[in-house]
Formats: structure tokens, sequence, C-alpha cells
């Protein structure tokens, strides 16, 4: 068997298994394969066709003919983008617009590189609906399929925290982690979630403990 017959059939394979994927509707699975789904562009779409755009898997809700300008962040009646269920599979926030693609509980999303678990049903950020949300400390990025969530770093007890003059972080390799102590604006801050941001850009990631 030459390696084009092999392609042929891996090719057959995906087109009888990625419809039997979407069908069962697992966002999950969705997620994991969506590497497998064409990006979205101008042309025929029907109700149920999976589709990347600014690498966020969307779902199509209304049958169309797509034009320039009905990319699925801006046609929110004819898509809906999927929402994990799992840390593991968690995507960045996508802002919906209605009751229809809201968060609902126990779906996953990443913000400000924080993963955030909705305990209710919600089409806010943390930053508009914190009783919608629960923060996960684990650096998005860092996370592969099937790894076990990490633990919050702490400072040791009888280690005082050293007091660094806060500064822009680059992304999770270099953000503050809870415990992280900083001076900012005259203000001394413990950090109590990971994150890139400033107290002044974050307050929910900052507890202020002198000023």
């Amino acid at each position: 068997m030459t390696l084009q017959d092999r392609l042929r059939a891996l090719g057959v394979l995906m087109q009888t298994q990625i419809p039997a994927v979407i069908a069962a509707g697992n966002p999950d699975q969705i997620i994991k394969i969506m590497a497998l789904f064409p990006e979205w562009g101008e042309r025929h779409f029907a109700a149920g066709d999976v589709v990347i755009y600014n690498s966020i898997p969307y779902k199509c809700v209304q049958e169309h003919d797509a034009q320039p300008d009905w990319a699925p962040d801006k046609t929110p009646a004819l898509w809906a983008s999927w929402h994990a269920r799992s840390a593991e599979t968690a995507l960045p926030f996508v802002q919906p617009t209605g009751a229809h693609d809201q968060y609902l509980e126990s779906e996953y999303m990443v913000l400000g590189g924080i993963i955030y678990r909705c305990i209710k049903p919600t089409a806010y950020p943390p930053a508009d609906q914190s009783d919608a949300w629960e923060a996960i400390n684990a650096p998005a990025d860092e996370l592969e399929y099937g790894e076990d969530m990490p633990e919050a770093v702490e400072p040791g007890e009888d280690e005082p925290a050293e007091i660094l003059e806060w500064e822009q972080r680059q992304g999770a390799h270099d953000q503050y982690q809870p415990g992280d102590k900083v001076t900012f604006e005259g203000g001394i801050y413990e950090c109590v979630q990971a994150t890139t941001y400033s107290p002044g850009q974050y307050p929910a990631a900052w507890e202020v403990i002198d000023g």
C-alpha cells in the first residue's frame, strides 16, 4: 500500500468520523479535533456545520450563503461558539450576545491568563458578573489535555515574600502568582489570582495589604 493510498483511506475515515463527532454534540471532543475543521470563508453553510474562525470553533445555527462581512463573530444569528466543559479544553472568552450563546453552568473559558468555570448562566465576563464565575488558578497555556490542574503556589510560612515593584509581565511563563507582593502607585498588594495585569487593570487578582 502506497503513502497516497494511506492518505486517501485516512481522508475517508475523517469524512465518516467527523460528522459522528459533530452529531454527538460533545464540545470537548469538537475542541480537541478542531484542527481538522475548515476555516470560515465565503461559501454555503448548512445548520450544524463547524468552522474555525480566529482559533475558535463555531457551529452554524442557520443555513446561509456567507458574505464578506458575515464572519461568525459578527453574525450571532448565524453562528454560536462552542464552550468547553473541562478546564483542559477551555478556550478564550467569546462575548455572548444573548441567551442562545451564553455560558452555562460547568462550562469553562480563559480570560486574562486565568481559567474560569461558569457557576450560573451568564452572558457577561467575570469583571461584569463575578458571581457567575469561579476562577481556577492555573496558567491556561501551560495545560495539556488530560493533565491535572496545578495547585496555586503559596510562599513558605517561615519565609516572608519579597515585595517587588510591579512591572508588566508577558504571559503564563512569568505572570504573578498567588502570594506575590508588589508595590503599585504607592500601595502594597498581594496577588490572589495568577495574572499578568496590574492592580489597576485587574483588581480582582490583587488584595491591598498596605495603602
